[in-house]
């Protein structure tokens, strides 16, 4: 069964046809789901990774990056006699490392521990695909699978203006707040997979399709992707990228 991972620009309709993909393929729809099932990994709570989710660090951007921290994941093996309250020890997860139980780590260090985490639960979710059909949207799916067989990789764009004026259709939002949040988005998008792959994310090579929504419908496009995963081999993880991801995973 193939994996088939969804990047997209805001307002470019890759949500809506992941849904409909999903749909076609009798497929497991994951998006906001990743950030609960990391959440469930790791013990880090939801809302500490959804504060940082699908952007990079940037105390421009983000100001209270200089100063928001999260617990520092602690062994239990190693900090047996810590008795404090159960959600200052966290499993070791992350690259974050110290002795000192008290030490928190700013939320620059939280954000690659963040990206690696994510990686982590989409290769999970990704070796779940023998049992049918799996569509993932977002969080640099592209980036944490790689080239590996049975992957059907898509990046959905749309002209700028377009996807303003359907950002303000679906929010309310007037035109100058869906710009602002438009052109958040894009700069956000770029800062995570800058930072969690060293890749240009608006770069076609790293996909199988790139769909321009302004000239393809949702429907044409799930007919485009759901052929293509019928098409694919069953998923097989990257033995390169699996060798490179598991000694961080320790």
């Amino acid at each position: 069964m193939a994996v088939v991972t969804i990047a997209r620009q805001e307002g470019a309709w890759g949500e809506e046809v992941a849904a409909k993909l999903a749909v076609r393929l009798s497929a497991q729809l994951v998006d906001q789901q990743l950030l609960d099932l990391a959440a469930a990994h790791s013990g880090v709570p939801v809302e500490v990774l959804a504060a940082m989710d699908e952007r990079g660090r940037s105390l421009w951007r983000h100001p209270l990056d200089l100063w928001r921290t999260v617990p520092v994941p602690v062994p239990d093996a190693e900090h047996a006699e810590h008795h404090g309250p159960p959600e200052t020890r966290y499993p070791p997860t992350g690259p974050v490392a110290t002795h000192e139980l008290d030490v928190r780590p700013t939320a620059y260090w939280a954000a690659e521990h963040y990206q690696q985490l994510l990686g982590e639960t989409i290769r999970t979710v990704a070796d779940k695909a023998s049992h049918g059909h799996v569509v993932i949207v977002g969080r640099g799916g592209q980036c944490a699978l790689g080239p590996a067989a049975g992957t059907v990789h898509a990046l959905f764009v749309a002209p700028f203006d377009l996807r303003v004026d359907r950002v303000c259709q679906a929010t309310g939002a007037d035109p100058r707040s869906a710009a602002a949040q438009v052109k958040r988005s894009d700069r956000d998008r770029q800062a995570f997979h800058r930072q969690a792959g060293d890749v240009n994310w608006l770069d076609a090579t790293l996909y199988d399709y790139v769909i321009n929504t302004e000239r393809v419908s949702a429907d044409l496009a799930a007919d485009l992707l759901s052929a293509a995963a019928h098409a694919a081999p069953p998923y097989q993880p990257d033995a390169a990228l699996m060798a490179v991801a598991a000694p961080a995973a320790h």
